[in-house]
């Protein structure tokens, strides 16, 4: 127990000190239906509590909980930054990312792949192709979601996302 305690300690010192810091970049609200509970506000809330310095809610195909956080941020006075990003889930098999529009104009190009997802698909559907997102693709920062289990499918995958996106390109970790 007194170790515990004293890591908890040293990591509150780092933290105050500005050397320790941990952004949450794939959190999931109730806008992903059967995948997320809880309100962005919440989320907002508990990343405040934990200490964090950014949360990111990315939402399966859709932006559409992306300003209930950065509202929560200003009418609760939170430290805790929200980001703006979505979880981009391919009919193709191509394996999941998350994005994050690097400005306005990214933003912008990520909405209308959206749009031209939901548009081919039945209301409450988004059917997009790894082509599509080629298309909208410039100012946006990926990262990959990994499957449970890596193997070799999923090596091939990361070579040719890797090749298309180069430096853009980033691999999620998660337990």
């Amino acid at each position: 127990m007194g170790c515990l305690r004293e890591r908890e300690q040293a990591k509150a010192s780092l933290q105050r000190e500005g050397k320790l810091t941990y952004a949450e970049l794939h959190a999931t609200s109730n806008f992903s239906f059967l995948r997320g509970a809880s309100h962005a506000r919440e989320l907002m809330a508990t990343a405040e509590t934990l200490g964090l310095s950014a949360l990111g809610i990315c939402d399966h195909n859709t932006l559409a909980g992306v300003v209930r956080p950065w509202s929560a941020a200003r009418d609760q006075k939170l430290k805790v930054r929200p980001l703006t990003g979505c979880r981009l889930i391919f009919a193709d098999e191509t394996p999941d990312l998350l994005v994050y529009p690097k400005d306005r104009e990214a933003y912008g190009r990520l909405t209308r792949l959206l749009t031209l997802g939901q548009r081919r698909s039945k209301k409450g559907e988004c059917e997009l192709y790894w082509r599509d997102y080629l298309d909208h693709a410039e100012g946006q920062l990926a990262l990959v979601v990994p499957p449970d289990k890596l193997d070799e499918a999923f090596a091939t995958d990361l070579a040719r996302l890797s090749g298309d996106l180069g430096a853009n390109l980033w691999l999620t970790a998660s337990p």
